[in-house]
């Protein structure tokens, strides 16, 4: 097993050491950042090799991951901790690493500032006995196939799609405007919308089974229909928009531009390439007193945007610090339940975590 009383540096997102902890405090959700190395072994057909993580391991046994991941030492370089990594996991001396970027990764376990490399080599590999469950080759289509499957570290796979799949593909612009209401006291942030072949209306919530609006049908008219348009299979955006318009709810997204990595509306699989710039929105929402999200996704991108540790719980708020409106009253930041059905909640518990926030705000 691993030893919990290793020592790990702490790091700040630059990779500067400002102190020390065990292995056991840096994943015990503490959000301690401390760095790894990782390695990319591509051969000269473009096949990536995989290693198979031993079920004792204390984080993700049993999938498959980078071929090289390990922790830096105290007192250790990124650099030597690579080359003792590669040694000790894949018996490989001789190799040209390449740098390709560093970046932070969260979990509810931990939190990782990773130092990610590549290279090509085809000599052969020994995969440690003691560190693995061996490892192979795999194709980039297995890998695509792979992804969202739990055959893979959720780790590998966003990493893989933000540097190597990621560049190829396109960018996207928020295809709508802000919704902005002067009057409005409570301000819903998503992520980004579906894809169009999803909308049933333009305008914010658009795919027909997300209950958003059927939540608000039932809290403000006591019919979740009222905003349905049944024999269209759509919901009516003049009634959504005027109703927003005069009780004074907002709505954009938490990014402006994004790729999607891969073909679906799932928030795990979005890269947000220019986040939101949420304090412009509150600048032109005088009186607004709720920041609302419905994802973690959304709510791990507004809490990095304005330096919160952590994050409200599901149906819980925090106040955001140092953040005021134009009366004076702090604002706070709301998680609900999302109203994807796809959201392990019953309907009318979703309507009741909702419910909540409106009477507490309005």
């Amino acid at each position: 097993m691993d030893n919990q009383q290793e020592i790990f540096p702490i790091v700040d997102e630059e990779g500067t050491v400002v102190g020390k902890a065990t292995r056991g405090e840096c994943h015990s959700g503490s959000r301690l950042l401390h760095p790894v190395v990782h390695l990319h072994v591509f051969n000269s057909e473009g096949y990536v090799y995989l290693q198979k993580r031993p079920e004792w391991k204390d984080i993700q046994p049993g999938k498959w991951d980078t071929a090289v991941g390990g922790h830096i030492d105290y007192g250790e370089t990124p650099e030597d901790a690579l080359r003792r990594e590669v040694r000790e996991e894949l018996g490989i001396t001789a190799f040209t690493p390449q740098f390709i970027g560093k970046y932070v990764f969260e979990s509810k376990r931990e939190r990782e500032l990773v130092y990610v490399n590549r290279t090509t080599y085809d000599g052969e590999i020994l995969p440690s006995k003691d560190e693995l469950d061996g490892g192979r080759f795999w194709s980039m289509q297995e890998i695509r196939e792979a992804i969202g499957q739990g055959l893979l570290t959720p780790n590998f796979e966003s990493e893989f799609l933000r540097f190597f799949f990621s560049e190829t593909l396109p960018i996207e612009r928020h295809p709508l405007m802000p919704f902005l209401p002067e009057n409005a006291r409570v301000l819903f942030l998503g992520s980004f919308p579906p894809q169009k072949k999803r909308w049933c209306m333009e305008f914010y919530y658009p795919n027909f089974i997300n209950d958003h609006w059927r939540i608000e049908g039932e809290i403000f008219f006591g019919d979740r229909n009222h905003f349905v348009l049944t024999e269209k299979k759509a919901f009516d955006r003049e009634a959504v928009m005027a109703f927003c318009q005069k009780k004074g709810i907002a709505f954009y997204d938490t990014a402006t531009a994004i790729r999607r990595l891969k073909g679906n509306a799932s928030d795990e699989f979005l890269e947000v390439v220019e986040p939101t710039d949420i304090r412009a929105l509150l600048s032109q929402l005088p009186h607004c007193e709720a920041i609302v999200t419905t994802g973690q996704k959304a709510t791990d991108t507004i809490c990095r945007y304005f330096g919160i540790n952590e994050g409200p719980k599901v149906g819980a708020s925090i106040p955001i610090p140092d953040v005021h409106n134009h009366d004076g009253r702090q604002v706070r930041l709301y998680r609900l339940p999302s109203s994807s059905r796809a959201y392990p909640l019953a309907f009318n518990k979703k309507v009741a975590a909702y419910r909540s926030m409106f009477e507490t705000v309005f």
